[in-house]
């Protein structure tokens, strides 16, 4: 798990260290806030990071990405708050605005809208979507994830066989002038 200071605050340095993080890990949870209509800093880091993987990690393949909604307590109607709110078929306004906050934030980090979840962490309310949207989510993109991780890791492996085997090559032909 890599928690890293909100995408925000970042200067473009630790953007970078953040783009090199990312080949260490096989899913990725950007945390967004609903309420807040900009994501610009968001799409830029997907963006640099999406592009890192076609241009100079070609042959690794990208973490899994999905986008974590937050703050949808805060959205209008902003008094209301009865979950569990219904987003396949939104039967109320607030299901309704939450709907919409993200299907925004899937056309903004370019993601597929089931791989953006709403949550609520408030710590004056219980914890909403995070059994029943968040961790399903993340268990259905488990198996990419393995694949992302396998692929790195042996990548790696490989690696480290070259150059062992390398080594092993020269001590063998350093006997062989003796």
């Amino acid at each position: 798990i890599l928690d890293s200071a909100g995408v925000d605050h970042l200067s473009d340095k630790p953007l970078a260290a953040l783009q090199k993080a990312s080949e260490n890990v096989d899913l990725i949870l950007l945390v967004c806030n609903a309420a807040q209509a900009t994501r610009q800093r968001d799409a830029e880091l997907l963006q640099t990071i999406r592009n890192h993987y076609q241009t100079q990690q070609v042959s690794r393949a990208l973490p899994v990405i999905l986008a974590v909604a937050t703050h949808i307590d805060q959205l209008r109607p902003m008094r209301e708050w009865q979950p569990p709110y219904n987003l396949e078929s939104p039967d109320s306004i607030k299901a309704h605005t939450i709907r919409l906050a993200c299907t925004a934030i899937a056309e903004d980090l370019k993601l597929a809208l089931t791989d953006v979840v709403p949550v609520c962490l408030k710590a004056d309310l219980p914890p909403y979507n995070i059994e029943e949207g968040l961790i399903p989510v993340i268990q259905a993109h488990l198996d990419q994830a393995q694949r992302v991780r396998y692929l790195r890791c042996l990548r790696q492996q490989q690696s480290y066989s070259y150059w062992q085997q390398l080594f092993k090559q020269m001590r063998n032909a350093g006997r062989i002038f003796s």
